[in-house]
């Protein structure tokens, strides 16, 4: 950018780039399901690193539309899928969506861009290492690290 404006990032002032200020500001309002031309959605995308931004916005979205997801379309990868067998427990679940459609269309309409947290607890509890009985065996730890 060669022009810049008044930005402010963690409470503090900067000279944003006018060109990357406004897609950022663009690109965290569709995230968070907020219209990009209201005054009101700019502001509170203004400071992207402050905490007051990222728990009480990008998080409490994410963890909403990943609760929301999981409850119409028990899908996974998911925190509550630790072992292959809560795997095969949620692929012989019936999903919401389809026990009762109008239900989970009225749950979908809570959710708000398109944030979810990532599972980084999905199969935590199993142990992922190639069999020794296997080729993948012989290659290095770090292939799959």
């Amino acid at each position: 950018d060669e022009e810049f404006e008044d930005g402010i990032m963690n409470g503090h002032k900067y000279d944003s780039g006018v060109f990357a200020g406004s897609m950022r500001k663009y690109l965290f309002c569709e995230h968070l399901g907020l219209a990009d031309d209201d005054e009101e959605a700019i502001r509170k995308v203004m400071d992207p690193v402050c905490d007051e931004f990222f728990t009480e916005k990008w998080c409490t979205i994410a963890a909403t539309n990943t609760r929301t997801f999981e409850e119409v379309f028990s899908c996974y990868p998911c925190d509550s899928a630790k072992t292959f067998e809560d795997v095969n427990r949620l692929r012989n679940k019936s999903s919401l969506a389809d026990i009762d459609p109008s239900e989970a269309h009225r749950r979908l309409k809570n959710i708000k861009g398109h944030l979810v947290q990532f599972p980084l607890e999905f199969l935590c509890d199993e142990m992922l290492k190639p069999g020794v009985g296997t080729k993948e065996y012989l290659l290095p730890m770090e292939m799959w690290t």
